[in-house]
């Protein structure tokens, strides 16, 4: 799995998990005030109703990507359905903004050599994790979020928050995500005083493999 970049360059990549839902869209808000692009690990099943909000995300300048069709557990899959669970999610993804997904995040960063293998072959490259995130889904105050992720974030960091709750936590009551849109808003200021810029995470590795060739 690809869990930072070392090129120095002074990027991070911004990304999240789970949604679309309706923090995404304050979440987007946010960003758009700052310029600021991220990338959004989009469930398939998590994308009726929602149609706008990935088409928004694309409009806006940020990268949709695929975090299975439905939050699936993928170790504990056999090949073929792992095959199932990305391909329909890419499908969903597709079906919206015209495009397939390029970048693939594993729910809870569990990878395998299948999940890997199924991965590269369906045109999403190696899995992605993070380096520097926080256990957001529990939600504690905005403030001790944000230094736990700022103690860990440097250049070529991959961030990591989830603006959504996984498909089979909604119901009947779905937890918040309110402070992790709290933390976006202390994160980005934080971000621009230590001169490092928020970019998708293919644009962070593109940057990385230029720096290479160099």
């Amino acid at each position: 799995m690809i869990h930072r970049s070392d090129d120095g360059a002074p990027l991070v990549a911004l990304s999240f998990d789970d949604g679309p839902s309706l923090w995404t869209e304050q979440i987007l808000d946010l960003l758009a005030a700052t310029g600021a692009r991220a990338t959004f690990f989009v469930c398939g099943v998590a994308i009726e109703g929602r149609e706008d909000t990935v088409r928004r995300c694309v409009a806006e300048g940020h990268e949709v990507a695929n975090h299975t069709h439905t939050h699936a557990e993928l170790r504990e899959l056999d090949r073929d359905s792992i095959v199932a669970e990305l391909d329909a999610a890419s499908q969903a993804i597709e079906s919206v903004i015209g495009t397939r997904p390029r970048r693939f995040r594993p729910p809870y960063f569990e990878s395998s050599p299948d999940v890997e293998d199924v991965s590269r072959e369906l045109g999403l490259g190696e899995p992605i994790g993070a380096d520097a995130w926080t256990a957001d889904w529990d939600q504690e105050p905005a403030e001790q979020m944000l230094a736990a992720i700022t103690s860990k974030c440097r250049a070529g960091s991959i961030i990591d928050l989830h603006d959504a709750v996984p498909p089979q936590d909604r119901a009947p009551t779905p937890p918040t995500r309110d402070e992790t849109v709290r933390v976006v808003s202390l994160l980005l200021p934080w971000l621009a005083d230590h001169g490092l810029a928020a970019v998708t995470v293919s644009e962070l590795l593109v940057a990385d493999q230029a720096h290479e060739l160099e």
